[in-house]
């Protein structure tokens, strides 16, 4: 550093001021217009300053008149504060008592303004030197003071301790000192902490060093952010968890078993969730399901059992290998057999089974519980049975052969027999004819177990490719009649109940096997199966060809010679494609019978029933049916199918399974097409809606309308958990691109509530209902509420409370979604890593991210944006109160993998507009709680935080 000449001008000002008694308003009126005229540098205003101090000092009795005008030049921002405390701790004549215990008054004096530019680093860092030398100073002026004599009985000691501790009490001081023990910590203990552990060892010590220590320390373990809570916590039962197992064990129930332990373990972080508290809500929502689900929705019940049989126990063994204790499963279940008594008694009833041992046995067989602890379970539950007569023969263990579990356990082995039989197609033939039986069930569970693994879209591209061979004569297959028959009619129930899957993930094999689309069921369910979904079906109507009427005048002689069970076609040598073809005139030829009028039902009875050969296309008229336009013909021709369906069953085994099957697959489609439209639309009213739970009836391709989705809001709220019943009406909202109407709709209904402790509960199920279909549904939430919250007219109250619900829902939204972001590059990147490397070369980075989570990340990027650019108006008004809650509920939500990659997404940027507009809302900590412990970058961030806070009066 160049040393810097002291003009002749600064003594010439000191000794005029100094010789100036006037008061103090003279004296700065003067030291203004003296500095007026000479137009200093900033280098000779530091040492005018270091003159003044001087004078000030140069005698055992300080001069005030010099000291404050050292403060009129840190007050006018002549000198930097900086250059204010350098001042001050050059002093080392420590031996002049009264000076140094003014010089301690002049430092507690102008602690408060204490501040600094924050825009350069270097004026942060040079403060934090400044403020450390304070303290240094202050412990060797105890150190000296404590050699010297003092004739003048000052307490010098007293007033320095005093000093230190007025200056490590302030806010702005602790936390630089706290942020300068990184860069600075050897300098701190070697010339502070080291100093104060001599001083508590000294003799004749009065002060109370070992506590000053202590306190000194604390900067060591700075505070960290802590959420206040806004409103009493009630003891509300968790929806979250429960609602979540109603998702994958109805809708997503081809999620990996990996993946829905990590879902469960991510919502069980971000809303609080003890393990075991997980445990106990999925154990009893599955015994809520299996209760209220499995009469009413008897396309999801063997997927129900499959996920509380198998799935279940898969779930928590995956948990457990991610992190959470076994001692969490045995206390879930113990919790449930406590407390939740009379579910489970209710359950048992009706399944006829010890439901609590069968699901500790699998908990047993998957190494989840050990035997003893499992033994003790099973015991305290055959206790509870023995003492209900009706159900005391269930502690047997040969009832356990006779049940439900059975059936799930032999179809999971059902599966790895088939699994070893798909080239010898005899033995497949006998083996999937069994499954057919006793109406359909065993295919359902054979089914659930396939998507238990995940490998559902490779077993139903087997049966299409088994439809594909036996279509034509020319191939050679094993019974090609019946191959054909069972495999149309089987692919069309997996349709039906995995209605969440496109035609060409059931027909393609996903690891890149033959292209079945060429297949007759492909064929034809792409133009005759009615699903829902983001593209309105409706005008497919009038895309149905036109038959003309010679060609059904030729074909009504074929479709009369069904009444003689006589069939039209020769099930040897027929190609069943174009044979599927001709089911549209065949069913136009039976309609125009209904239209006439000249129909004998006997009759028609008779042709329907001549299909038993090929249910498959009675199948086909049926769904053809469908695609007609609603009328009295139609629904009477539907009337005879069911009935025929119901009535005449084949007295021959073989025939009487096949034919009990198809009337299982189409008896939703039938009851549908039977049912008379309403001619008044019923009227919801909330009270009567609330006090009998009613809950509305949902058609198959039906979307919902805003009647309906009230009802299953007030259904959920008072059930306190979203049902598959309330979670089938989202789904239809789903498929049908709607995310928009069912979200927005929840959302101000939440707003309703009022009460902010029922609306933090309902925020839970609201959060499940979001993970229905993750990507699409948490991208319309995102958007809509940041573009409702950033709306300088929308009428919400953003008035605490009212706001911390909704902006709660936000958080919980940008949590999940980053994790899911996070979670499909880790899957890409894994297959990229298990791919050649010659052919990972040929990959572009971001060549199998799915376009829903780019737009998902772009999303949250842009909400982001909103906040910074909001905030860069430099107004305080509605949306920056908002910003304000979000950037507070991020930092005070639990700990979580979920929470630590969304900090990165917010920026720096925003904290400093924000501290600007309002420092009381933005606390240090709060910052602190975004930057990187371990990025030296964040640290030099947080000074200047601490700086621009104290600045603008926050601290």
């Amino acid at each position: 550093m160049v040393a810097i000449s002291r003009p002749a001008w600064i003594s010439d000002v000191v000794c005029r001021l100094w010789g100036d008694r006037g008061s103090l308003f003279d004296l700065s009126s003067q030291l203004r217009e003296q500095l007026s005229t000479i137009k200093p540098q900033s280098a000779e205003l530091r040492l005018l300053a270091q003159e003044f101090f001087q004078t000030a000092t140069m005698t055992s009795h300080p001069d005030q008149r010099m000291l404050e005008c050292i403060k009129m030049l840190a007050h006018s921002e002549l000198i930097s504060w900086t250059d204010f405390l350098r001042t001050v701790t050059g002093f080392a004549h420590f031996q002049k008592s009264r000076c140094v215990v003014a010089l301690c008054a002049l430092l507690e004096s102008e602690l408060p303004h204490l501040q600094c530019p924050f825009s350069h680093i270097s004026d942060c860092l040079a403060m934090t030197e400044a403020v450390i030398d304070v303290f240094v100073w202050i412990v060797e002026g105890i150190l000296a003071s404590r050699e010297l004599d003092d004739f003048e009985v000052v307490d010098v000691e007293g007033t320095l301790f005093q000093t230190f501790t007025v200056f490590l009490s302030d806010p702005f001081v602790f936390r630089l000192m706290s942020l300068a023990t990184k860069k600075y910590g050897g300098v701190i203990k070697s010339s502070i902490i080291n100093r104060l552990d001599e001083l508590q060892c000294q003799d004749g010590v009065t002060l109370n060093y070992e506590e000053l220590l202590s306190a000194f320390q604390r900067i060591f373990d700075p505070p960290k952010y802590e959420s206040s809570e806004l409103t009493i916590k009630y003891n509300f039962r968790r929806s979250g968890i429960r609602s979540l197992t109603a998702v994958f064990s109805c809708f997503r129930v081809l999620a990996a078993v990996e993946e829905v332990a990590d879902t469960m373990l991510l919502f069980g972080q971000i809303n609080a969730i003890s393990h075991h508290e997980i445990v106990s809500d999925m154990l009893h929502a599955s015994f809520m399901i299996l209760l209220e689900e499995q009469e009413t929705r008897d396309n999801c019940k063997s997927s129900i059992e499959m996920f509380f049989y198998v799935k279940m126990p898969r779930v928590w063994a995956a948990m457990i290998k991610l992190g959470m204790q076994p001692e969490s499963v045995v206390r879930g279940v113990q919790h449930m057999v406590s407390e939740c008594r009379q579910v489970i008694d209710n359950v048992d009833s009706i399944v006829k089974d010890n439901t609590i041992r069968a699901i500790v046995r699998q908990l047993i067989s998957e190494r989840v519980m050990s035997d003893a602890d499992g033994d003790k379970l099973i015991a305290q539950r055959n206790e509870q049975l023995k003492m209900i007569q009706g159900l005391a023969c269930l502690t047997r263990d040969d009832v356990q052969r006779q049940t439900q579990v059975a059936v799930v356990l032999s179809a999971v082995q059902a599966r790895h027999v088939i699994d070893k039989l798909w080239n010898m197609q005899e033995k497949l033939m006998t083996v999937l004819t069994r499954l057919i039986g006793s109406g359909g069930y065993a295919f359902d569970a054979f089914c659930s177990s396939y998507g238990l693994e995940g490998t559902l879209a490779e077993m139903s591209s087997k049966l299409a490719s088994l439809n594909l061979l036996s279509e034509s004569p020319s191939n050679v297959c094993v019974d090609r009649n019946m191959t054909f028959d069972l495999s149309f009619t089987m692919l069309t129930r997996i349709v039906y109940k995995y209605s969440n899957l496109t035609l060409d993930e059931l027909v393609r094999d996903p690891r890149g096997g033959p292209d079945n689309t060429a297949c007759a069921f492909y064929q034809w369910s792409s133009r005759y199966v009615k699903r829902i979904s983001c593209h309105s079906q409706d005008h497919a109507d009038s895309d149905l060809p036109i038959i003309p009427p010679e060609l059904k005048a030729a074909y009504k002689d074929r479709v009369l010679r069904l009444k003689e069970r006589q069939l039209f076609w020769d099930p040897h040598t027929c190609n069943y494609g174009q044979l599927l073809h001709e089911m549209p005139i065949v069913g136009e030829v039976i309609l125009d019978c209904f239209k006439e009028r000249k129909h004998i039902e006997e009759d028609v009875s008779r042709i329907f029933a001549a299909f038993r050969k090929a249910n498959c296309l009675l199948v086909c008229i049926i769904q053809w049916l469908e695609c007609q336009v609603p009328s009295e013909a139609r629904r009477q021709m539907a009337r005879c199918i069911k009935m025929v369906l119901e009535e005449s069953v084949p007295d021959e085994k073989e025939e009487k399974d096949r034919w009990l099957f198809t009337r299982m697959v189409c008896r939703r489609q039938l009851d549908e097409m039977c049912e008379c439209d309403s001619v008044i639309p019923p009227m919801t009213i909330t009270l009567m809606a609330i006090a009998k739970r009613s809950f509305p009836t949902l058609h198959r391709r039906q979307v919902p309308d805003k009647e309906m989705l009230k009802k299953a809001w007030l259904y959920a709220q008072r059930q306190n958990w979203a049902s598959p019943n309330v979670l089938h009406l989202i789904d239809h909202c789903n498929r049908a691109g709607a995310h928009k109407s069912w979200f927005e709709f929840y959302m101000h209904h939440m707003m309703k509530l009022r009460c902010p402790d029922v609306m933090n509960r309902a925020i839970e199920t609201i959060c499940a209902c979001l993970l229905l279909e993750p990507q699409e549904t948490l991208i319309t939430a995102c958007v809509l509420m940041v573009d409702f919250m950033m709306d300088k007219k929308s009428q919400v109250q953003f008035e605490v409370p009212y706001v911390i619900p909704l902006v709660k829902l936000l958080t919980q939204v940008m949590l999940m979604s980053v994790w899911i972001i996070d979670r499909e590059y880790k899957k890409v990147n894994a297959w990229r890593s298990g791919e050649p490397r010659q052919k990972r070369a040929k990959i572009a980075n971001d060549s199998q991210i799915h376009p829903s989570i780019k737009i998902l990340q772009e999303t949250i990027e842009v909400a982001v944006n909103k906040f910074v650019k909001e905030s860069s108006q430099g107004s305080l008004y509605q949306p920056i109160s908002s910003v304000c809650h979000i950037v507070r509920m991020i930092a005070g939500a639990p700990e979580s993998e979920a929470k630590q990659l969304l900090l990165p997404y917010l920026k720096h940027l925003l904290f400093f507009q924000l501290a600007r507009l309002e420092p009381g809302s933005i606390s240090f900590e709060l910052f602190a709680t975004f930057c990187d412990p371990a990025n030296e970058d964040h640290d030099l961030e947080k000074l200047k935080f601490l700086c621009l806070l104290r600045k603008s009066g926050g601290l």
